[in-house]
């Protein structure tokens, strides 16, 4: 979907842009778009306009590029380096939209938090992808879910959309019970099992969601720790220039995904047994 509103794939069927919409868009191979014979400086200095190039050091700064860094050459900058300086570079581009597809990848814990206090100052409208649930927190107010060819909508950040998930399985377990206590005792055999079945598939499949969460909960603190040390070079150098946390993380991020996926159609499977 984001790449469709950026209009980057083919697509079938139709996509309205508002008026005077200007997109900016951050994706996962935004690498690709920095000049590697360009310094961290020239980079910024290139796009930025007006009074506020007189402020590109400060705002370099904040996202940790201090003192000689701003000389770097792009092309020895590491991915969690390029990440950042894609960051700046796009939100120091004037747009009102802004649609991010996994910003927090190879960021470390510090730079997740500069990037999550830019973006709840930026005055104009976010789209964001992510399966990094400590980022997303408190940072939207609008979550979308996409199921059964159709879009919900929760007027809340993550938290809330988790909450009134497990709020409606809830309701959907209760309300099962409720309908076992008041069946009439000449309901047939036949119904009778069909309805135990049921319910075995129910209590089997929030096992599996209640075990997802526990993996995603383990798979995030697991990536956290390879954030801590991404975010300390010197102490962690041979992993660092060997690549090994960066192939970690991706690793673990591919996972987070994956686990977040299969607790999706879960919860798919959960609703379409209860509606049969």
């Amino acid at each position: 979907m984001a790449k469709i509103i950026n209009n980057s794939i083919d697509y079938d069927g139709e996509l309205k842009i508002g008026h005077n919409v200007i997109l900016g868009y951050y994706s996962q191979d935004i690498w690709d778009m920095l000049d590697p014979k360009l310094t961290v400086f020239e980079t910024i200095d290139n796009i930025a306009v007006g009074d506020i190039r007189t402020k590109i050091k400060s705002i370099l700064g904040a996202f940790l590029f201090q003192g000689d860094d701003i000389d770097k050459k792009v092309s020895i900058l590491s991915g969690g380096e390029k990440s950042r300086l894609a960051l700046v570079k796009l939100l120091m581009t004037p747009t009102n939209l802004l649609l991010l597809d996994e910003p927090t990848n190879h960021l470390d814990i510090l730079s997740k938090d500069i990037l999550k206090d830019a973006l709840l100052q930026y005055s104009g409208t976010i789209i964001l992808v992510s399966h990094d649930r400590d980022f997303l927190q408190g940072l939207s107010d609008r979550c979308l879910e996409f199921k059964n060819h159709g879009v919900k909508e929760y007027l809340g950040d993550i938290q809330y959309f988790l909450n009134k998930k497990q709020e409606e399985q809830n309701e959907i377990i209760s309300s099962n019970k409720t309908n076992q206590s008041n069946q009439n005792d000449s309901a047939n055999k036949i119904n009778w099992e069909n309805k135990k079945e049921k319910e075995k598939q129910i209590r089997k499949i929030n096992k599996e969601i209640n075990k997802c969460e526990e993996e995603i909960e383990k798979l995030e603190g697991e990536l956290e720790k390879i954030n801590e040390k991404l975010a300390k070079p010197d102490e962690f150098s041979e992993d660092f220039k060997s690549g090994k946390l960066f192939i970690h993380h991706d690793e673990l991020t591919s996972k987070i995904a994956s686990v977040y996926k299969n607790w999706e159609n879960l919860s798919a499977k959960l609703e379409e047994i209860n509606e049969q």
